[in-house]
């Protein structure tokens, strides 16, 4: 059923009437605007030179409404901005941006009716004060006529305050960085994804984190940045008329294929009067509504003090694609939307994979040496595989290959092995091991020191 431009159009009317509006981790705060028709062709003048140190924009930059809860969703980096893939961060007369994330990625976009230029996403990851730390960055994109595009990142890593030496040209970030851009009949895209490795001790995103976060397409004239505005990183969005509260609960979140999502939709009428709720329906919502199962529930009312609750549930198939996808409602009174929400959910894959190798050096004796890989599982029912330990030539390990169990999901296990280094070998020493259950197979790298003996 499709219910995606509804819900989006009940969010949009809601915070256009001014009422009940709000997102997970924070209080009532603006909801993503309709789209709007774009002008058809692109106005006239060649892209500037990208370089941020240049004069780019006057001194100040005025306020700008935009959507700081950024919702769980993960878009296809192809250069096509489609319907019921992104989610909103600001409209212009000109151009309109967006922003989403998922646990391993934050994801970006534009698409503008002018050749665009310059345009810039800044991060403060720890959202800790900008020029603070080593978490500070600035990504920069140049979208040519033709469609075409250039990209360079700077970060700034710094201790208290701002200073010219603390801008370093991050050349190994941008190759991190996937952009897609395209001139499809005078309207440009930008798609962008920046994974959690770029940042400093992240492992993950995680709904509540608060970042420092701008879309722009222009700097101060000094070539830097006011501080980002802070943007809280949620999982749903619900907006209900007059006394109507409207909420999503959900024990777990990260669903792995063959697993059934199990959710509730929750209403509460908290006026002193009956609500004239005819009915309420669950769908998937933009992308997913081809994955997840739909239902409609008919109403009579919803009487005053009162609460009633949806249940949803729908098993993941094993064809939907990995990443974060919404599931929406939408509570009708007759034609007529008394409110709607969307809330997301991770597609993983059935266990994740960390490796405990020795964090001091290690002498190159006859010493065993102990290496684990842990494995954590997403699935619900007992997860059983086998792990194998790939060393380079002439490193002895009795029992290479090992079978395990992972009782329950959330829970983990550590696959064992000793090993034993060749004589004289010194330096880093590259370790992979290779797991499979439940028919997926994933590797993971890592290295560790060989010092000699003294």
């Amino acid at each position: 059923m499709k219910i995606g431009r509804k819900i989006l159009f009940a969010l949009a009317l809601a915070a256009a009437l001014g009422v009940a509006a709000f997102a997970q981790d924070t209080p009532a705060a603006p909801v993503e605007p309709a789209k709007t028709e774009m002008p058809a062709t692109p106005a006239a003048g060649a892209a500037p030179d990208l370089n941020i140190e240049e004069p780019a924009a006057p001194a100040s930059i005025p306020d700008r409404a935009v959507d700081a809860n950024v919702f769980r969703r993960t878009p296809v980096i192809d250069g096509s901005v489609k319907d019921g893939e992104w989610d909103t961060y600001e409209m212009t007369s000109s151009y309109q941006s967006y922003i989403d994330w998922d646990s391993k990625h934050l994801y970006f976009a534009l698409r503008s009716a002018d050749v665009p230029g310059n345009f810039y996403v800044v991060i403060d990851a720890k959202n800790d004060g900008w020029y603070r730390g080593d978490d500070n960055y600035i990504f920069a994109f140049t979208v040519e006529e033709n469609g075409t595009h250039l990209k360079s990142v700077r970060f700034y890593k710094t201790g208290d305050g701002y200073s010219p030496a603390s801008m370093v040209t991050g050349e190994e970030h941008a190759k991190l960085v996937n952009s897609v851009s395209k001139n499809d009949d005078g309207i440009y895209t930008l798609e962008v994804s920046v994974p959690v490795g770029i940042f400093p001790g992240f492992k993950m995103f995680k709904p509540g984190m608060v970042m420092g976060i701008d879309l722009t397409k222009q700097l101060r004239t000094d070539g830097t940045v006011e501080r980002p505005s802070e943007c809280t990183l949620v999982t749903k969005k619900v907006a209900g008329m007059g006394n109507l509260s409207l909420d999503f609960a959900v024990a777990d979140d990260m669903i792995a294929r063959g697993d059934t999502l199990e959710a509730k939709f929750v209403m509460k009428n908290k006026g002193g009067e009956d609500a004239a709720v005819s009915g309420v329906v669950i769908a998937g919502e933009g992308l997913s509504e081809s994955f997840i199962s739909s239902h409609k529930s008919v109403y009579n009312s919803l009487k005053s003090g009162k609460k009633a609750v949806e249940s949803i549930k729908s098993v993941i198939p094993q064809d939907m694609p990995l990443g974060a996808w919404a599931v929406g409602a939408e509570v009708l009174s007759g034609d007529q939307r008394l409110g709607a929400g969307i809330m997301s959910f991770e597609v993983v894959e059935p266990f994740d994979l960390d490796t405990v190798l020795p964090v001091k050096d290690v002498t190159s004796d006859f010493s065993d040496i102990n290496l684990k890989v842990k494995i954590k599982s997403y699935r619900r029912a007992k997860l059983h595989g086998t792990a194998k330990l790939v060393m380079p030539e002439g490193w002895e390990c009795a029992v290479p290959e090992k079978k395990f169990t992972v009782s329950s999901k959330g829970s983990s296990v550590s696959a064992a092995f000793k090993v034993k280094a060749p004589l004289g070998v010194v330096g880093k020493v590259p370790v992979k091991f290779i797991v499979t259950a439940d028919g997926v197979t994933k590797e993971i790298e890592d290295s560790f020191s060989v010092v000699a003996p003294k």
